[in-house]
């Protein structure tokens, strides 16, 4: 099974997969790509007071919403049970953090009509090709510390690697 059963979304191998090759694309073609990790702070609490059917709905309509905010030729991973992964190809990485703080402020607006996801917090963080890194592991690296330093500052901004983190 590479899509999870909750959003559709391609699983951790499936989207390692599709990074690989759009990274490819990529140094091909001489063109960027930004990839977006974003993070549902609270999903585990919600999780553990609701149980596992309202927090696979919650879940499942915040994936949905990011869909709803994306193009379509981007592609959608669910990384882990509260964090989503995007692929933004041709997108430089400066323009990036633009793209996804648009597309959390609109889910961010819309989620506050879903029942249980008004408790919810989402963070995000982006690295890109080729201005942050130029293999897959490196781009994924540069993003879990970003979302990790994200996480933490709970600030609402996008996070994007700087040395220091």
């Amino acid at each position: 099974m590479d899509h999870d059963p909750v959003t559709g979304f391609l699983m951790y191998a499936g989207f390692h997969g599709s990074l690989a090759r759009e990274l490819s694309r990529g140094r091909r073609a001489r063109r960027p790509l930004t990839l977006a990790l974003v993070s549902v702070g609270g999903w585990e609490a919600y999780l553990a007071e609701k149980g596992p059917v309202a927090a696979d709905r919650v879940i499942g309509e915040i994936a949905a919403l990011l869909k709803d905010e994306c193009r379509d030729f981007d592609t959608m991973g669910r990384y882990s049970p509260s964090i989503f992964s995007i692929i933004f190809p041709e997108l430089d990485v400066v323009h990036g953090v633009m793209v996804v703080s648009r597309i959390l402020g609109g889910v961010l607006k819309k989620a506050a009509s879903v029942k249980g996801a008004e408790s919810l917090e989402l963070s995000a963080a982006v690295a890109g090709y080729p201005d942050d890194a130029s293999t897959t592991d490196r781009l994924m690296e540069i993003a879990e510390a970003s979302l990790l330093r994200a996480v933490e500052e709970k600030s609402g901004k996008v996070a994007r690697w700087t040395e220091d983190v």
